[in-house]
């Protein structure tokens, strides 16, 4: 084993990559509490607020790198930062919100009404392909791990 001392060769960049995950601010009133899915819904006005103050928050960060879902929520949610100079995200349809099925559109309240299963378990149905025609978890992650 060698050690060299040689200032010619780059260091290798010790400081750990950073990965951060912003989900959009709040959607319309009538998509709350409801399995939205594949619904491409718009902001509320609640939620253009909160993405202004996303905006102002992240101006404040440097990024190497931006890639965004092409779901409506997600656009409106960066639009503030891309007027602050954020750069425009690369926009990846693999980003998309998962597929909820029958679900797609139902209200969090009528899951166990209709399905006798507790809306709270979706994660769980996902895993175990239990919502008719949804994106089971094992095709969720096919589809995000690359990313």
């Amino acid at each position: 084993m060698t050690h060299s001392t040689d200032s010619a060769s780059p260091a290798p960049d010790s400081r750990p990559t950073v990965l951060w995950l912003i989900r959009h601010a709040e959607v319309e009133e009538r998509y709350q509490s409801v399995f939205g899915g594949s619904i491409d819904m718009e902001l509320s006005a609640r939620g253009h607020r909160q993405a202004k103050g996303l905006a102002s928050f992240l101006q404040q960060h440097r990024f190497h790198a931006l890639y965004a879902s092409p779901m409506k929520r997600v656009q409106q949610t960066l639009a503030p930062c891309l007027v602050n100079g954020l750069g425009a995200p690369a926009i990846a349809p693999e980003l998309r919100e998962v597929d909820f099925g029958v679900w797609t559109g139902m209200r969090w309240d009528e899951i166990e009404t209709r399905f006798g299963i507790s809306p709270f378990s979706w994660l769980d149905q996902l895993e175990c392909d239990g919502i008719d025609r949804a994106e089971c978890a094992a095709l969720l992650r096919n589809r995000l791990e690359p990313w």
